[in-house]
């Protein structure tokens, strides 16, 4: 039974749009070479201007997706070197502190020395030091000296 002109325009029709939605619905990963570039010419040379007009609006708008992206980024990159110079700056501040916390303990045992009001631990801790810079101070005469 030979089918009507009518029926064959309607199934290639049909044809048509399948092989546009399955173009659509496919990755360009899997198009590749010559082949994607075929079918892209197809789907532009068969759509109508109303999906032209559509593939042109998604265009656009992934478009001003990806420059709002490229802001975002931009934006958070000043924020990571903001971020990194206060880390930064905090970590200098932290170490100036500690600096500061030992000079302090330094002068609590050297007041402490000097009132007569020390125990026994903080007397061998004392004496400890006072060794340490001994030792600290001959090695300098010795390297005066040489």
């Amino acid at each position: 039974m030979k089918k009507s002109w009518g029926r064959r325009y309607a199934s290639k029709n049909l044809a048509r749009k399948t092989i546009r939605r399955d173009l659509f619905n496919s990755t360009a990963s899997r198009l590749t070479g010559k082949k994607y570039f075929e079918e892209i010419n197809y789907v532009f040379s068969t759509c109508p201007a109303k999906l032209m007009s559509d593939l042109e609006q998604n265009i656009k708008r992934i478009n001003i997706k990806l420059l709002q992206l490229l802001k975002n980024y931009q934006l958070l990159q000043k924020e990571n070197s903001r971020q990194s110079e206060l880390i930064k700056q905090l970590k200098e501040t932290k170490e100036k502190d500690n600096q500061q916390i030992t000079a302090l303990h330094e002068k609590i045992s050297i007041l402490k020395a000097a009132t007569g009001k020390m125990n026994e631990a903080d007397k061998k801790e004392f004496e400890k030091n006072i060794s340490q810079y001994i030792r600290e101070i001959d090695k300098c005469i010795g390297i005066l000296s040489e």
